[in-house]
């Protein structure tokens, strides 16, 4: 019997790397037991980020507009997972960056 794959997408902000009181936002990936780390190359304030929910925070055109792109990251990364999934590909977190990040279509396997 084949195990159920789980994907987790998530939203975090770096606190260690605050600069000018931003904080870079990461997705992160969580599948099988392990992590992924991708910069969205997006920065937020720490007043304007929600923690709970892993959004920015807030009512204006801007911030919506954040949103937005966070979550057509997160269906780009569910899209290709999907896509993988179907071709009884291994999915690893490192394969999902790869093609996220368009490194080629190419499949890696890695352990």
């Amino acid at each position: 019997m084949k195990k159920l794959d789980f994907l987790k997408v998530s939203f975090i902000i770096r606190t260690d790397r605050i600069q000018n009181n931003e904080s870079p936002v990461y997705m992160m990936l969580f599948l099988d037991g392990r992590r992924a780390y991708i910069a969205t190359g997006q920065k937020v304030s720490l007043k304007n980020w929600d923690e709970k929910n892993g959004r920015f925070s807030g009512n204006n055109s801007n911030i919506n507009a954040m949103n937005e792109f966070i979550d057509r990251m997160k269906y780009d990364v569910i899209r290709i997972y999907n896509e993988l999934k179907s071709k009884d590909s291994d999915i690893t977190v490192d394969v999902l960056r790869q093609r996220l990040k368009g490194d080629g279509g190419k499949e890696i396997k890695t352990a």
